[in-house]
């Protein structure tokens, strides 16, 4: 029989402290300087392309992983027992409809228009005798609009997404990460097209974005 001899040579043990010293040092160093331009980098996973240009391909694979098993460990914590108490809660806790607007759009067309990084500044401003949004101007002092100019802000790491799960649905934001993206594909959400459908309205939504964008 031939026989294979492999020779190793013993692990410097100096050394390879020495270099796992040191590519910690680069990440944490690294990873300083990405939260320094992108705050709140790890607890935004759902920004994947900015943790992947920063940290990596490795460690979004490591993060994403953790992130992960989190998700499914407080899944598969949850149980059925508790959704009576929940439903309970949620009932004692939910605002009556408010009797001066209740019902006050029935049987007319409702358009609403959805803006961002809009402030109410902008509304009847004008700069150099010129109106900076005449139409939305017009809208806004049509007897017909209703606008609410004190609002709390609500939206979480999310941003765009929960304010537009917020006005769709009503659903708040998460502590971390987005509610569109980490809820969004396993939970059917009760949201106003469907609920607009139930009362004869057909609906129609124009959006900026792609549909793959979100």
């Amino acid at each position: 029989r031939n026989h294979q001899v492999f020779m190793t040579k013993p692990i410097n043990r100096r050394l390879a402290i020495s270099i796992s010293c040191l590519s910690v040092l680069i990440f944490s160093v690294n990873l300083f300087l990405s939260e320094t331009d992108r705050p709140q980098l790890l607890q935004r996973i759902f920004d994947r392309n900015y943790i992947v240009k920063y940290l990596g391909l490795d460690a979004f694979t490591a993060i994403d992983g953790v992130k992960t098993a989190m998700s499914n460990e407080v899944r598969a914590e949850a149980s059925s027992n508790e959704l009576p108490e929940i439903m309970k809660f949620t009932k004692q806790n939910n605002l009556p409809l408010n009797p001066q607007y209740a019902g006050i759009a029935k049987g007319k067309n409702v358009f609403v228009i959805h803006l961002e990084s809009f402030q109410q500044f902008l509304i009847n401003m004008k700069v150099q005798g010129q109106e900076v949004t005449p139409f939305l101007n017009q809208l806004y002092q049509n007897k017909a609009t209703i606008s609410f100019d004190n609002f709390f802000h609500e939206v979480g790491q999310g941003k765009t997404s929960d304010a537009e799960n917020m006005l769709e649905t009503g659903t708040f934001g998460l502590p971390q990460g987005s509610l569109f993206t980490q809820l969004g594909s396993d939970n059917t959400f009760e949201a106003a097209p469907a609920v607009l459908g139930q009362k004869g309205y057909t609906t129609a939504v124009f959006h900026g974005n792609v549909g793959s964008f979100w």
